[in-house]
C-alpha cells in the first residue's frame, strides 16, 4: 500500500497533538519545528512524484512513438508529454522555469498549429484547444507555487498537470484512431457507409425505431443508366455523378438516418423512427433532388435520374432482419424500373 502525502500529514498532526500535551518544549518552538518537517516532506515528496511523473510520460511517449500506429494518426500527439518532461526536471532542482512564457502562451506551443491543421470539426477543436489551454494554465501555477516553495500546493496542481497532459495525449489518440476507422468504414469516393457495416447500421436502427415507437423505413435507388454514363464520359464523368448523387442524398437526410453506398451505382438508405406514410414523400423529395443535380463534366453536362425501392415497417420486433426488408425495397427497385425508371415506388410490409 503506498503512503500518500495526505497520509504523512495526517500522521504529524497527530504528533503534534500529542507533542503539545505531554512536551515541555514551547509551543510556538513545537509548530516551528512541526512546519519545517511539513515542508521537508512536502518538498521531498514533490522530487519523488516528479521522478515518478517523468518516467510515466516517458514511458508513454517511447510506446507512441514504437507502437504501429496507421499512417493517419501522427506522432506528433506526443506533444503535450514531450511539453512537459523538460519542466518536470527543471522542478526536479526545485526552481522555476527561466522563460514562463513557453508556459503560459498556448498560441506558441507547437501542438496548438497540429490541432487547427489536422482537426477539421470545429467543436471537437475547440474542446482540444480548451483542453490545452487549462494544461498551460496548471502548469504556470505549479511554477509559481515552485517559485514560492508551496510544495504542498505544488504536489495537488502536478497531480492536475500530469493528468491533464496524459487526458490530452489520450484523447488525440482516440480521436485519430477512430478517424483511421471511420475512413475505412467509409468509401472513399462518395463519403458513404461501406456495405460491409449494414447489419450493425440495421441492428442500430432498428433500436432507434423500436425507442421511437415508430416505423422503419429501408430504400434502395440505382441511378438509371450508369453504364451508358461512363461509356459516354469516362469514369470520372462516373465518378462526379456518384459524388453528387452522394451529396444529393445527405442533403434530404435527417441525423441518424443512414446512406451506404451498396453497389456500384446502388444506394441504400435506413430511416428509424419514421411513419410509412411520409416514406413516399422523402423518397420522392430524393428523387426529384438527384433529378435536379445536372453534373457538370469536362465542359458538358450530365443528367442524372435515380429509380427507387422502398419499403417501411411499423409493426416491429427484435428479431427483424435486413434480408427481408432489402428483398420487398429491391423488388420495388425493379418494379420501378420496368414502369420506366426516375420513378419511387414504395409498399408498407407487416411483421
Amino acid at each position: 500500500m503506498s503512503i500518500t502525502l495526505e497520509d504523512m500529514m495526517a500522521g504529524l498532526r497527530l504528533i503534534r497533538g500529542q507533542l503539545l500535551r505531554f512536551s515541555e518544549i514551547p509551543a510556538a518552538m513545537l509548530y516551528q519545528l512541526i512546519e519545517e518537517i511539513e515542508r521537508g516532506l512536502a518538498q521531498g515528496y514533490f522530487k519523488f512524484e516528479l521522478a515518478e511523473s517523468a518516467q510515466r510520460l516517458g514511458q508513454v511517449v517511447r510506446n507512441t512513438e514504437q507502437g504501429e500506429l496507421p499512417d493517419k494518426v501522427p506522432r506528433e500527439i506526443i506533444r503535450p508529454l514531450q511539453w512537459l518532461l523538460p519542466q518536470l526536471e527543471i522542478w526536479a532542482s526545485f526552481r522555476p522555469v527561466n522563460d514562463a512564457t513557453q508556459l503560459q502562451d498556448t498560441q506558441a506551443c507547437s501542438l496548438t498549429p497540429l490541432l487547427k491543421v489536422t482537426i477539421e470539426d470545429d467543436e471537437i477543436l475547440e474542446r482540444f484547444l480548451q483542453q490545452h489551454a487549462e494544461q498551460h494554465t496548471a502548469a504556470l501555477s505549479l511554477d509559481y507555487f515552485v517559485q514560492q516553495q508551496g510544495w504542498t500546493l505544488a504536489n495537488s496542481l502536478l497531480e492536475r498537470v500530469v493528468f491533464l497532459s496524459l487526458s490530452l495525449h489520450a484523447g488525440l489518440l482516440a480521436y485519430f484512431l477512430q478517424r483511421t476507422v471511420s475512413d475505412f468504414r467509409h468509401d472513399a469516393l462518395t463519403g458513404l457507409l461501406l456495405r460491409h457495416d449494414l447489419e450493425s447500421a440495421f441492428s442500430r436502427a432498428l433500436a432507434q425505431s423500436l425507442k421511437a415507437g415508430k416505423g422503419l423505413a429501408l430504400i434502395l435507388l440505382d441511378l438509371d443508366h450508369f453504364k451508358a454514363i461512363n461509356d459516354t464520359h469516362g469514369h470520372g464523368g462516373g465518378d462526379a455523378v456518384l459524388q453528387q448523387v452522394a451529396a444529393r442524398i445527405r442533403a434530404q437526410l435527417r441525423e441518424g438516418d443512414v446512406a451506404m453506398r451498396y453497389g456500384g451505382e446502388e444506394m441504400l438508405l435506413l430511416l428509424p423512427g419514421v411513419s410509412c406514410d411520409q416514406v413516399a414523400g422523402i423518397c420522392e423529395r430524393i428523387r426529384s433532388a438527384i433529378e435536379q443535380a445536372l453534373v457538370q463534366w469536362d465542359g458538358r453536362t450530365i443528367p442524372v435520374t435515380t429509380s427507387i425501392g422502398c419499403v417501411c415497417i411499423e409493426s416491429l420486433d427484435e428479431e427483424l432482419n435486413s434480408e427481408r426488408l432489402i428483398q420487398a425495397a429491391d423488388e420495388n427497385l425493379y418494379r420501378a424500373k420496368e414502369g420506366g425508371r426516375n420513378q419511387v415506388v414504395c409498399s408498407t410490409v407487416s411483421a
